[in-house]
């Protein structure tokens, strides 16, 4: 009969051995800080990671197991990464994959199971593993991840990674090298020189890459697609224990964590946790390693347990332990980090109460169940200690029993910023570089724009690592998803609504964002994005100003709502003045500028720039306010997407959108942006010829693009029978965006200037 398999990761176990001459009282947090600790790293912390009794166990348990432990680079050999020096990085957790696709190959050979391999590791063991969920080949089939989640040491841009090369090749004396040629010094030093000159403990990381860990959505660390279905991951109550030298031991870690507090949580968020870890009291040393252990450890287990970061489809169990570490040393006494490594693996008995025995046989037993795929409810939580009891409570009732009903707290503060306030607590490096930015702080931006500054703005934040949820039309969806060419292909193969494709322009810039279709016009849909607008941090709009009042959108009622939300709102003309009622488009405010006034051939008509270069400094623009705002609040590559060449210069007009350039009048030139069916519908009517929006040829803005030539030649015809200033009051007030193409000196002496000029 085939067995199934355990295999576990060693690295970053601290030893839970006696300190010569140091015995704390129980749990004393006074003498556990500035106590010296033991750290080992590897295969070296055999014999701790034996794992023959917890085989012998299995088959006296009746559910036997084939044990396998897997040793793999670390630290510098391990994660070390440069695209300068070329090295792709993840050495470490590639040496893992390795050992697991040996172990399905050759387990059977043992008399295991390939198709039953549960994989656990412990600490840094955990993040690895719990990083490899989101490798595309399937390594084991079950995880048992032991205090480590790979919130807890996430994977890092390349750039942040190049930062921690420089800080190690000044610790090797090669900083004064380019950085290829340091590596290669770097690679003929022998390891036993290297591990002398680097400091042991850094902030070692994954790195991003698209190829080896494909199934991650790095914007928010969510594994989008594993082929890893059951999960058991876990906490010690006092794994913040770890922490010590990062944080508890500094001098200003109380006033760092409130000052902290304050910048990512708020004024309100940061009393409650004052008063959840007891922060005013003469308690607070005790609360700090309560904070930081639920910050790093308890708060990525209740987040996994309720689905965040993982597959629908994966089936989460999670286990908390309380128990206290009865052994001699500078953790004696509390549920200290690594505790449920040892009383798993059972290889501290000598040292161990009867009481202690009998529970480790329990939790081993639970373990086993979980590698025999025992069928136990998802919400069920197991509750190790203290007082030796092994209960299965719901998250619910531990949280209340033993937590205080921290775990709420938590989970108001958000995943995020738990995250990000853990992160900031133990001194994260290189912030700056930080791929994940907003991701960092949880902001959440609710985007009602449509086309491109609006969307342009949201794109940015996206690529920060924002939650943009974008609300589009039910029917139509976004103007630009009628923009085209260039279109890009479906994935699946399948025909789409638009022969060509879907557009690229659409799918360019909503990257990194979830789409709502909901009309705000149906009394539902106004309510519904109301309650969304309680809940964010940003809202982004480009409708004309006071358009959102009527439906309840306006600033002034979602700020009573929501007090500290930032409202974005993009307008063509601006909020106030004689044009503020204006629609726009990039290429009016181009033409009213006079930038097309100075752009084009000498002896030719006014030319747009090839690009939308104003809605698109729009956009950045205001990504920088909303920036700034968040700051304010205290919160504190491919351009080729079709393989084919550009169609080149197109003047005034655009090569997706018809029409959409300027027309000769009898004395100038008028722009005019039929950006959808809708506007083109108002230029015929104005145009006075209102069958042309009915017309099969003009109908839609992909036949508008097909028939250019004659729909450009026929409207211009009649442009060039009134004057610019006719065609702007016939328009005027129509919703259509239009506008004279204007000279320097008419930019200057324009009436809507508003002391701008």
């Amino acid at each position: 009969m085939s067995t199934p398999s355990i295999a576990t990761t060693v690295l970053n176990h601290p030893a839970l051995g006696a300190i010569q001459g140091v015995r704390l009282e129980d749990g004393n947090i006074d003498q556990f800080r500035g106590i010296p600790g033991a750290l080992c790293l590897g295969s070296n912390a055999w014999p701790q990671y034996d794992l023959v009794k917890f085989v012998k166990h299995s088959l006296d348990h009746g559910k036997p197991v084939i044990g396998v432990s897997i040793n793999y680079r670390v630290g510098i050999f391990g994660f070390l990464a440069s695209a300068r020096a070329g090295l792709r990085g993840n050495y470490g957790l590639k040496d893992q994959a390795c050992a697991f696709r040996w172990i399905q190959q050759n387990i059977g050979g043992f008399g295991g199971d390939p198709s039953s391999i549960t994989a656990f590791g412990e600490s840094a063991g955990g993040i690895t593993l719990s990083t490899l969920l989101a490798t595309s080949d399937p390594l084991f089939h079950r995880a048992l991840l032991m205090s480590g989640d790979i919130t807890v040491r996430r994977p890092q841009s390349m750039a942040w990674q190049e930062a921690m090369l420089r800080e190690n090749l000044t610790y090797l004396g090669l900083d004064d090298l380019d950085a290829k040629e340091a590596v290669n010094k770097l690679r003929l030093l022998p390891a036993s020189d290297i591990v002398q000159m680097v400091p042991m403990v850094q902030h070692w990381s994954a790195t991003l890459d698209e190829d080896f860990l494909p199934g991650l959505r790095a914007a928010d660390l969510t594994i989008t697609n594993t082929w890893c279905k059951s999960i058991l991951t876990g906490d010690m109550a006092h794994d913040g224990t770890i922490l010590r030298s990062r944080y508890l031991d500094k001098a200003d870690a109380k006033d760092s964590t409130i000052v902290a507090c304050n910048d990512i949580l708020g004024s309100d968020l940061t009393q409650k946790v004052r008063a959840a870890y007891l922060l005013d009291t003469d308690k607070a040393a005790t609360g700090m390693l309560l904070l930081a252990s639920e910050l790093r450890f308890y708060a990525p287990v209740l987040a996994a347990g309720k689905g965040f970061g993982l597959p629908h489809d994966i089936k989460v169990r999670q286990y908390h332990m309380d128990q206290t570490n009865p052994l001699p040393g500078g953790t004696h006494g509390f549920a200290s980090h690594a505790l449920d490594i040892a009383y798993l693996l059972r290889n501290f008995e000598p040292w161990l109460t009867r009481e202690d025995v009998e529970l480790s046989k329990r939790f081993a037993e639970a373990v086993l169940e979980f590698a025999h795929d025992g069928k136990r409810d998802r919400d069920d939580v197991i509750a190790v200690g203290p007082d030796h009891k092994l209960q299965i409570l719901s998250a619910e009732q531990y949280d209340a029993k033993y937590r205080d009903d921290r775990g709420k707290l938590l989970a108001e503060i958000g995943w995020k910023k738990c995250l990000t306030l853990g992160e900031r607590l133990q001194g994260f490096p290189y912030p700056e570089l930080d791929y994940y930015l907003l991701a960092q702080y949880g902001v959440k931006v609710l985007d009602l724009s449509r086309v491109l500054a609006g969307p342009y703005c949201t794109q940015i934040l996206g690529d920060m690592g924002a939650d943009i949820l974008k609300v589009e039309h039910p029917v139509r969806g976004d103007d630009t998803r009628s923009w085209g060419p260039p279109y890009a292909p479906r994935l699946d193969g399948a025909d789409s609504a638009i022969p060509a494709g879907e557009s690229a322009y659409y799918l360019s810039v909503n990257r990194n964002k979830k789409s709502l279709a909901l009309s705000f016009k149906e009394k539902q849909g106004a309510d519904i994005l109301r309650e969304l607008a309680k809940k964010v941090d940003v809202v982004v709009e480009n409708y004309l100003p006071g358009s959102l009042k009527k439906y309840g959108l306006d600033y002034e009622t979602l700020r009573k709502l929501n007090p500290k939300l930032i409202y974005a709102s993009i307008t063509g003309y601006g909020q106030f003045g004689p044009y503020s009622d204006r629609a726009g488009y990039d290429v009016m405010v181009e033409a009213e500028m006079g930038l097309m006034h100075i752009t084009g051939p000498r002896d030719g008509p006014p030319v747009k720039v090839g690009c939308a270069v104003t809605d698109l400094t729009t956009g950045m623009y205001a990504t920088t306010s909303i920036l700034a705002s968040l700051l304010e609040r205290n919160r504190s590559n491919l351009v080729l997407i079709t393989k084919e060449r550009d169609s080149g210069r197109w003047g005034t007009a655009h090569p997706s959108v018809v029409p959409y350039r300027a027309f000769k009048s009898s004395d100038g030139d008028i722009l005019f942006g039929g950006g959808n069916d809708r506007l083109f519908a108002i230029l015929a009517k104005g145009l006075g010829r209102p069958e042309w929006a009915t017309d099969d040829r003009f109908a839609t803005n992909s036949a508008r693009v097909k028939h250019r030539a004659v729909l450009e030649k026929w409207i211009e015809e009649v442009t060039r029978t009134k004057t610019t200033q006719e065609w702007l009051d016939i328009f005027d007030g129509t919703g259509l965006p239009y506008a004279k193409v204007n000279d320097l000196m008419d930019t200057t002496q324009h009436r809507h200037e508003r002391n701008l000029v």
